[in-house]
């Protein structure tokens, strides 16, 4: 089973982070340099104010971090259109990626990295929306991608807690549950507000901590 893993930083009880290995072939381990930049993010030293501002200062440091430690074997590539990286695009549940990483040496697309970082509630559409990422790096993982990272980072407690929350959206059971109770993400997953027909169906199981 993979796994996605969330991660608090006890000098910053604000912000919460989600870091998702969707499935995992090979041997770089991305996941020590997505946590080293998590670090920095929370001890101010990078700083992100939007999902823009995300997905750029994450590539710019893997760009740094792979070129001093791989050399020039993986280029880093923003929104990269889907056609250009697996056969077959048209199934798939978005038509871009946010980042993308290719590997030189083999000329080939490897490495997938999806982001979400909510600021302005609308709890269960994101909560939902992120299963949608999660879905789509499964696709990419049966076309040929050999690693996917979700990775979520919050500044609003009310997506991983209900403490304190208004008793209208005090909820753990439905969506809310994968998010704030641990339950398991798995199967056929609904969305909770309008247009209540659409679902994503996941592959495997996957665990927010």
């Amino acid at each position: 089973m993979a796994e996605i893993r969330a991660f608090r930083h006890p000098a910053h009880d604000m912000c919460d982070w989600a870091c998702g290995s969707v499935f995992e072939k090979g041997l770089l381990m991305i996941r020590d340099l997505i946590e080293e930049f998590f670090c920095q993010v929370l001890s101010q030293d990078i700083s992100i104010y939007n999902e823009i501002s995300f997905q750029l200062e994450l590539g710019i440091f893997l760009r740094k971090k792979f070129y001093k430690k791989c050399e020039n074997r993986y280029t880093i590539e923003f929104e990269r259109n889907i056609k250009d990286v697996v056969p077959d695009a048209s199934s798939n549940l978005k038509k871009e990626i946010d980042i993308i990483l290719k590997n030189n040496k083999r000329n080939k697309y490897e490495i997938a990295i999806e982001l979400k970082f909510p600021r302005n509630g609308q709890f269960p559409n994101q909560m939902f929306e992120s299963c949608k990422d999660i879905k789509f790096l499964e696709q990419l993982a049966q076309k040929g991608i050999r690693k996917g990272y979700f990775l979520f980072f919050t500044e609003l407690y009310e997506f991983y807690s209900s403490d304190g929350i208004r008793n209208r959206i005090r909820k753990t059971d439905g969506i809310y549950a994968y998010f704030r109770k641990g339950k398991i993400l798995k199967n056929k997953i609904s969305k909770p507000t309008k247009n209540k027909t659409k679902k994503v169906v996941l592959d495997y199981a996957y665990e927010i901590k």
